[in-house]
């Protein structure tokens, strides 16, 4: 803190406008926040916070022709971002977010983290100093996009198995949705849509770190919201993930009830893969129950549907399940057979799991 003090007062304010930016930043969005200092006067700053060590001009740059720069410190970057005062921190990171869109347009997901990060941040110190409270077309476009880059993020780490930082980030998304579900009275379609579908997503990464209560509840609001919408295939999706998370918490009744429910509800042309997974739900149920026979029945339906549809990640899921019953009714040969067309598509479609 004091090394930062003693700067020039033009030096001390490019650091701090670089500490907004974050670890990393760029001359372009210096220039776009500190608009009176530029060109020369900017590089010259620059230069001299380089030999002071305190920040590092880079070789590479994330933003093809942008100047990359990076604290030597992430604690300098810390000290200098916390002496800007907090009233003034929201505009400049939507100054920053916009920039940063400007410069990315065609490959937005790639920034998605760091533009999740700074409409965030200006959304929380709009609430925090209760300067806007949602009660303005500004405030709320500030949410409106924290929720949508967040959700992004989400999205591309769940897309990558990258379940902690997913649930990071759906988390962060739906306490913003919140406040704007409680701001709008619940009004709008497309808040709603976009709510429900980060709960749908939140849930499934849920499920996969274990948390099955916190996914059953948030497939419970996607379901009830659904159904008041008439929504059928999003409710029979809903009650369809709702039976895995009773499977998994070893309820087979109860998920045998929902998986059943669910197949009544994706009927549609546009749910035929919905209703493959329902399917192939169905088939697990009864294999953990301990009846092959109609275990086999539900695989085998799955499996035709999605040999008819060309769902090789459907088909990719039930032929472990059919050889398994195989096994276990002493077909070796039939059940080596399965496993190995299990492998060859698995290669086929690069997944990694089987």
């Amino acid at each position: 803190a004091a090394r930062i003090d003693r700067l020039e007062p033009e030096e001390k304010r490019v650091i701090q406008e670089g500490a907004v930016v974050g670890r990393v930043f760029w001359e372009g969005a210096l220039a776009r926040l500190v608009p009176e200092i530029k060109g020369e006067s900017l590089e010259t700053r620059l230069k001299s916070l380089e030999l002071k060590e305190l920040v590092a001009e880079q070789n590479d740059s994330q933003l093809p022709g942008e100047q990359e720069w990076s604290f030597n410190h992430i604690l300098v970057r810390d000290v200098a971002y916390e002496s800007i005062p907090r009233a003034k921190r929201a505009a400049k990171h939507i100054e920053v977010a916009r920039w940063v869109e400007d410069q990315a347009t065609d490959r937005l997901e790639g920034f998605a983290e760091m533009l999740a990060y700074h409409w965030e941040q200006a959304a929380l110190v709009d609430l925090e100093m209760g300067a806007l409270l949602g009660r303005s077309a500004a405030s709320e476009e500030t949410r409106d996009r924290a929720v949508r880059y967040l959700k992004l993020a989400g999205d591309k780490a769940k897309s990558v198995h990258s379940n902690v930082t997913a649930n990071d980030h759906y988390s962060r998304a739906l306490a913003i949705v919140d406040s704007l579900l409680e701001d709008r009275a619940g009004t709008g379609d497309g808040l709603a849509d976009q709510h429900l579908a980060i709960l749908y997503n939140h849930a499934e990464v849920l499920e996969e770190l274990g948390e099955y209560n916190k996914a059953i509840r948030h497939m419970e609001t996607v379901r009830e919201n659904a159904a008041e919408r008439g929504l059928r295939g999003l409710q029979g999706d809903a009650l369809r993930l709702l039976g895995n998370l009773y499977r998994d918490k070893g309820d087979l009744t109860e998920a045998e009830r929902l998986a059943q429910l669910a197949l009544e509800n994706l009927t549609g042309e546009e749910q035929i893969r919905s209703r493959g997974e329902a399917l192939l739900l169905m088939g697990k149920i009864y294999h953990d129950i301990g009846k092959p026979t109609v275990s086999q029945r539900w695989a085998e339906e799955a499996l035709t549907l999605a040999e008819q549809e060309g769902d090789r990640r459907i088909e990719l899921a039930a032929l472990p399940l059919l050889g398994s019953l195989s096994l276990h009714r002493g077909d070796l040969d039939h059940a080596e057979q399965l496993f190995q067309q299990a492998i060859t598509l698995a290669k086929d479609i690069g997944d990694k799991r089987v």
